[in-house]
């Protein structure tokens, strides 16, 4: 009578023991996935800014902004938005060549160079262009690209309505601004020259990839 009650509940432990393995398990799992959508767009777009402002002030062509173009003289905001990405951590990837490394993309857009990749073309191929005309809305770490009538682009920081304007603006971190330095502007979201946003592609930092 006694081994028959002893029996009954030592399988009562063990049910209880499987069940909490089974609690723990979907638990565990259920908070690996919450804290990788949590972390992974989040800590990504907050990466790419801090990466951004520690270059502010940097002026054209010192060791720093030449550490940007790997040593090329010539328009670096393109090179700037690249070293950014890379410097994060989630560096585009890209053909190398002779000169330049494959996370370096020296160009905004197609300005009859098809040999020489550019920004608006990558972010196409990677199905994370949209257009001013989409009605998107930038977040911070996205990319900005003007291209009309004017090849620029630089960091978007943030996007707010300043309080005395009827409209969203875009703040910005960009090299080789108008003051030919990594600087903050702000442009109105109607804008003539933006074409578009590239966004953040969902791709994980790259092993290896400088940090």
């Amino acid at each position: 009578m006694k081994s028959n009650k002893n029996k009954i509940i030592k399988s009562k432990r063990n049910k209880f023991l499987i069940l909490g393995i089974i609690v723990f398990i979907l638990v565990g799992v259920l908070t690996l996935r919450l804290t990788r959508a949590a972390s992974y767009d989040g800590y990504q777009r907050l990466r790419i800014i801090n990466s951004a402002t520690s270059q502010l002030g940097n002026k054209e062509f010192n060791a720093q902004v030449l550490t940007y173009s790997e040593g090329n003289r010539e328009n670096w905001c393109a090179d700037f938005v690249s070293w950014v990405y890379y410097n994060a951590g989630y560096p585009f990837i890209t053909s190398g060549a002779a000169g330049r490394s494959y996370w370096r993309i020296p160009r905004v857009y197609n300005d009859n160079n098809p040999g020489i990749p550019n920004l608006r073309s990558y972010f196409i191929a990677n199905n994370a262009y949209k257009t001013k005309e989409s009605g998107y809305t930038p977040g911070a770490g996205d990319v900005v690209i003007f291209a009309r009538n004017r090849s620029h682009t630089g960091i978007v920081e943030r996007v707010d309505r300043p309080a005395n304007k009827n409209e969203n603006y875009i703040y910005t971190i960009e090299g080789n601004s108008t003051t030919q330095d990594v600087a903050r502007r702000s442009y109105p979201m109607s804008e003539a020259t933006i074409d578009g946003y590239g966004t953040i592609i969902d791709t994980g930092p790259v092993p290896g990839a400088k940090r």
